[in-house]
């Protein structure tokens, strides 16, 4: 099959997964700059709210464009040493690292 071929047939099932993505994040977003700003009517300093819309809208932009980046503004990935090269690929060595760690307390 053909790359178009195969994006059609997985359109379906795609476009649902990128729509609840972009819609989770801009949730749990506006959630936060709800909270933030209950804070500031609370501290009476309305100055500090339109401030802080600003900046919430410029976060909520950065939010919805790293949902359709392939790695997020921000993500490092683990450091590594290219051993060799070939056409269209690279052979390489990472440094250990952890992706997930939990504690298994009884």
């Amino acid at each position: 099959k053909s790359p178009v071929e195969v994006l059609v047939e997985d359109l379906p099932t795609v476009v649902p997964k990128i729509g609840s993505r972009v819609l989770n994040a801009l949730s749990n977003q506006a959630q936060k700059n709800l909270e933030e700003l209950q804070e500031d009517i609370k501290a009476g300093d309305p100055l500090r709210g339109i401030s802080r819309i600003q900046e919430q809208t410029a976060e909520i932009a950065a939010e919805a464009k790293n949902v359709f980046l392939e790695t997020p503004e921000g993500l490092v990935g683990p450091q590594y040493r290219v051993l060799s090269r070939g056409e269209g690929y690279e052979i390489r060595e990472y440094e250990s690292y952890t992706v997930a760690s939990t504690s298994m307390s009884p």
